[in-house]
C-alpha cells in the first residue's frame, strides 16, 4: 500500500494501490471524494469553513478553507480523469473539542455546515458521515475501492 499524506489545511488524490490519510482531525472536517468507474479519490484535510474577505491566493492556503478546498479538490480530481457527475462523498471530523456554549467558537459544527453546503451546490452525494461530537479522528481512504477506515482514540474504527 502507498500511502499519501493529507496535512492539516492540505488536499491531495490518490489513484488504484493508494491510500490517503489524516491524521488528527478535531475541529477541522475531512472531505472524502471518490470516482467509483476510475478509482480516484481526492481528500482535504480543512481547517476553517471559509475565509473572510474573499478568495485565498497563495497556493499553499488552497485548501485550508472548506468552501474553496473543496471545488479545488473537485477541479484536481477532474485533471486526473475524473468526472463531477460520478463523485460522491464521505465526511469525518467537525468535532467540538472546546466545550463552549457560544456558537461563534464551533468551528467544527460551522466546518461540517460548510461541507454540506458545498457538496449539495456542486451536486455531490453524500453517502456517509463520521461527524461532530468532542474527539478526534484519524482518517484512511483507500482508492482502490473509495472504504474509509476511522480511527479514534477510546472508540471503535469503524468503515463507511
Amino acid at each position: 500500500m502507498n500511502k499519501i499524506l493529507v496535512q492539516i489545511g492540505d488536499g491531495n488524490t490518490a489513484a488504484a494501490g493508494q491510500t490517503l490519510v489524516s491524521y488528527a482531525l478535531g475541529s477541522c472536517i475531512g472531505v472524502c471524494l471518490y470516482d467509483k468507474e476510475i478509482k480516484i479519490a481526492g481528500m482535504v484535510h480543512a481547517v476553517l469553513p471559509a475565509k473572510k474577505g474573499g478568495e485565498v491566493t497563495a497556493a499553499e492556503q488552497q485548501y485550508r478553507y472548506a468552501d474553496q478546498g473543496i471545488r479545488r479538490l473537485i477541479d484536481q480530481m477532474c485533471s486526473c480523469g475524473a468526472k463531477k457527475s460520478r463523485l460522491t462523498a464521505k465526511l469525518v471530523g467537525g468535532a467540538q473539542m472546546f466545550q463552549t456554549i457560544n456558537y461563534e467558537w464551533d468551528i467544527g459544527k460551522k466546518n461540517i455546515q460548510m461541507a454540506k453546503k458545498i457538496l449539495a451546490a456542486e451536486g455531490i452525494p453524500l453517502l456517509a458521515e463520521d461527524t461532530g461530537s468532542d474527539y478526534g479522528r484519524t482518517v484512511w481512504f483507500t482508492a482502490e475501492d473509495g472504504r474509509v477506515r476511522v480511527e479514534a482514540a477510546k472508540h471503535p474504527s469503524i468503515e463507511l
